[in-house]
């Protein structure tokens, strides 16, 4: 009995291993804490890398020895201020299998994404960087490997980030360095590390508060490559808002879900991942509800600085006024199908696609898209995908949503979750 219940123990532990790798890391941030407070004389209990009262009691009572209060969550500045060194390894890129990316590409991963940034940013816009990447992995599965590189104003230090980006893409050759060197340095080459340079410089010269990020392939090379301007409100910059550059970081991480669920590295891609409304709509939605739930439930840090601070359900009231606007003005649900970013409608994409994604959301449930949708994606297709999900057409699902959209926009807000 005893050998079938530790046999049982084996396997239940085995299942965690490997389909939920945030709770094993972050057991390693407790424990590592745990350990560090117990030294200090601070009685965080068994050094067992299991969150509990006595180590909350702990980290509290150590934080009031430094005229601080504790805000919930354990991060870089609690590790920071215990001389606590958290590693975070580095996942190996994903094999390929022709045209095609192994069925691991698809399959949740252990190691967190990798944050660079350039050397005129500070520390904590980093800290604060991974820390939005794993809370949006934590909650809707890490996938990966990640890399997310964030340039700054300043043009050397610019440089020495494109350096270090090109020295990686040849030590595992996936590029020549001098080729890769020579495309990311040219100035006015679109979705380019100095072209992302160059929107966070003309930003703050001209103090016009644009900040700008992509994810920018790296199928070829078995991973997720993420861009990113300077994110103006982490760096205290023009009075934007840290909280909105977070949700534009779940913006272009919701873009890993997505891509993960297509092994297809050519063409395929983009048939299968379906409509600009969906996939933009899709990130916008995801990442600006998910943001506010996770600060709700103080899972991620909440960010106050800045003029306009973050709202989801006012954010959420001006995109339904605009995507109302510009359907009466250019007919975009008539376009709804379309693949292509370019065209009058592109900002209703991003707009009338997060309340497209909210409406069937309403409709069924806030997972249909983790759940149903982006596991039955490739082999189903986009509308087969969809029809599974959503039981009923696109076609139809449009016509549905066209009357919605003469909605009062107070009306159309109660379908929002509250937070």
């Amino acid at each position: 009995m005893i050998t079938k219940v530790n046999h049982l123990v084996s396997i239940i532990v085995l299942i965690i291993t490997f389909l939920i790798p945030s709770i094993i890391l972050a057991s390693d941030n407790v424990l590592a804490t745990q350990k560090k407070l117990n030294e200090l004389g601070f009685n965080a209990g068994a050094a067992d890398g299991i969150w509990g009262n006595s180590t909350k009691n702990a980290v509290i009572e150590y934080l009031s020895t430094k005229g601080l209060k504790f805000d919930g969550l354990l991060d870089s500045n609690e590790f920071k201020l215990l001389g606590i060194n958290i590693k975070r390894c580095s996942a190996k890129p994903h094999k390929r299998n022709g045209g095609k990316l192994a069925s691991t590409w698809s399959k949740p991963i252990k190691c967190p994404a990798e944050v660079f940034v350039a050397s005129d940013l500070r520390a904590s816009t980093k800290s604060t960087i991974e820390a939005t990447l794993d809370a949006a992995a934590a909650e809707w599965g890490n996938y990966g490997p990640v890399e997310y590189w964030v340039m700054g104003a300043d043009k050397a230090a610019a440089t020495k980030l494109i350096e270090k980006y090109c020295k990686r893409r040849a030590e595992r050759k996936d590029l020549y360095y001098r080729s890769c060197f020579s495309r990311h340095t040219q100035i006015a080459s679109n979705h380019n590390l100095m072209s992302y340079w160059e929107i966070g410089a003309n930003a703050l010269s001209s103090r016009n508060s644009r900040m700008d990020a992509g994810h920018n392939g790296g199928f070829d090379w078995g991973i997720h490559n993420f861009s990113s301007s300077l994110p103006l409100g982490l760096e205290n910059k023009l009075g934007n808002s840290g909280a909105d550059d977070q949700k534009v970081i779940m913006h272009e991480y919701f873009h890993a879900i997505q891509h993960a669920h297509v092994r297809s590295i050519k063409f395929a891609r983009n048939v299968l991942l379906g409509p600009v409304w969906f996939m933009e709509g899709g990130a916008e939605y995801m990442a600006s509800a998910t943001h506010t739930k996770l600060v709700s439930e103080k899972k991620l840090k909440r960010i106050n600085n800045g003029r306009n601070k973050y709202d989801f359900k006012k954010a959420m009231k001006r995109k339904f006024e605009q995507a109302k606007k510009d359907n009466y003005q250019n007919d975009c649900i008539s376009q709804m199908a379309n693949t292509n970013y370019d065209g009058p409608c592109r900002n209703f994409f991003y707009d009338g696609g997060a309340w497209a994604i909210a409406y069937l959301i309403d409709q069924t449930n806030p997972d249909i898209l983790l759940k149903t949708f982006y596991p039955n994606l490739e082999s189903l297709g986009w509308e087969g995908a969809f029809q599974k999900s959503f039981q009923k057409s696109s076609d139809a699902f449009y016509s549905e949503f066209a009357e919605f959209l003469k909605k009062n926009p107070l009306t159309a807000m109660t379908i929002l979750p509250k937070y």
